[in-house]
């Protein structure tokens, strides 16, 4: 069944947009001595909410998306995709349900999140959440918020004081330039008292941590509970088992039933000093594990150690080993698994003209090269000789 969007009036008129613009112009009343974050991030573009000041709008949002509305269809729920993005030493997760689509950080290696969301994504992104300030998860920051639609920008507020140092409003100066209606820069109370949700198509995002501003901007954070149908995934940053401790406790203390988290985003790489036993055994009995890192990464992540521990409760996949991993979530069925290198193994290695029976022995014969030569380049990965500072420091 087709329906329409009803535009409200100033919507129906482009003439508005610069009645809306002499509006703004004349409300805005931000003085030099005002010391909040606006004041440090040069959003030419947005004013702060009244409620809120580290909301801040686009002051053309309500205009800027003419274009893309159009007469559509209801959309039907044909399941949750999530996609673990090989983008080297770092993290970033594509999450797609109903027509509409979420990011979860923006990379390592710059270009690589880029390059897959040209090819995969032709729509606006509804939320892109940005999991703390460090390299290794905004490697692509810079380039996708100026060209790619973005409805909101989610970022941790962690300052201890809002005034910004000299030497680091170069950072925050890209923000006059980006291509989104919001951003949202959440605080830690707003996380303790779990009022901070959003919705991607009908999968659910809770915030869960942190609660506090911590010293170790690691520990700093954002953790994400997604609720879809009957499956729970965990998208857990850079945290150590510090704040999986904490994490625990904040979820008795609300009624949060991590029992059932079937797919968990592995926290710092694969880091031995993350994934603890205490915490693992409040998830699921059996659930699966993605680590996203770098082949031959220089804090020789994971470490075997996790790897170990998470092997214990399933299967264990990486993104240096299989690429691309994407994830195929539906209502009381198995959470289908695909990665890109099995993908191009089956393509490139099994012949179309030998029968079913020697198809079989070619990929038995075949897997078995590529497994003996996946622990034998385990086995010889350099480590880094102070391995500990080093990850402590990542």
């Amino acid at each position: 069944m087709e329906s329409r969007i009803n535009y409200s009036s100033k919507i129906k008129s482009i003439r508005y947009v610069s009645r809306f613009k002499r509006e703004y112009n004349n409300k805005k009343n931000i003085t030099d001595e005002t010391e909040h974050i606006s004041d440090f991030l040069v959003l030419r573009d947005y004013y702060p909410n009244n409620k809120n000041p580290y909301l801040f709008h686009h002051k053309y949002g309500n205009f800027r998306r003419l274009k893309f509305v159009r007469s559509y269809k209801k959309i039907r729920d044909m399941g949750c995709k999530i996609t673990a993005i090989d983008c080297g030493q770092g993290d970033s997760f594509l999450i797609e349900n109903k027509g509409e689509y979420g990011l979860i950080d923006f990379g390592g290696d710059k270009g690589k999140v880029e390059k897959f969301l040209r090819y995969n994504l032709n729509k606006t992104l509804k939320y892109a959440i940005l999991t703390h300030l460090h390299q290794d998860h905004m490697g692509d920051f810079v380039s996708i918020v100026k060209n790619f639609p973005i409805e909101e920008i989610i970022i941790f507020n962690g300052r201890k004081r809002t005034k910004v140092k000299d030497k680091e409003k170069a950072k925050y100066s890209i923000y006059e330039n980006i291509d989104s209606d919001r951003i949202n820069f959440i605080s830690a109370d707003d996380i303790a008292e779990n009022k901070l949700s959003f919705n991607i198509g009908n999968a659910k995002f809770t915030f869960l941590s942190p609660t506090i501003v911590y010293d170790e901007d690691n520990d700093n954070s954002l953790v994400l509970l997604m609720e879809y149908q009957n499956k729970k995934v965990l998208f857990t940053g850079d945290i150590s088992a510090d704040i999986e401790t904490k994490i625990i406790d904040f979820c008795l203390d609300h009624n949060i039933d991590l029992s059932k988290t079937s797919i968990l985003k592995v926290a710092h790489h694969g880091s031995r000093f993350s994934s603890s036993e205490n915490f693992l055994s409040n998830l699921n009995k059996q659930f699966i594990s993605v680590i996203s890192c770098g082949e031959v990464n220089r804090y020789n992540h994971p470490h075997n150690e996790a790897v170990a521990r998470l092997k214990k409760y399933g299967e264990v996949f990486m993104t240096d080993e299989m690429g691309n991993i994407s994830l195929s979530l539906k209502k009381h069925r198995k959470t289908q698994v695909v990665t890109e290198r099995e993908t191009l193994f089956k393509e490139s290695f099994l012949p179309s003209t030998t029968n079913n029976k020697s198809k079989n022995e070619t990929s038995k014969k075949i897997g078995n090269q590529t497994q003996n030569k996946n622990l034998a380049s385990k086995t010889d990965k350099p480590v880094h000789k102070d391995e500990d500072e080093v990850e402590l420091a990542s």
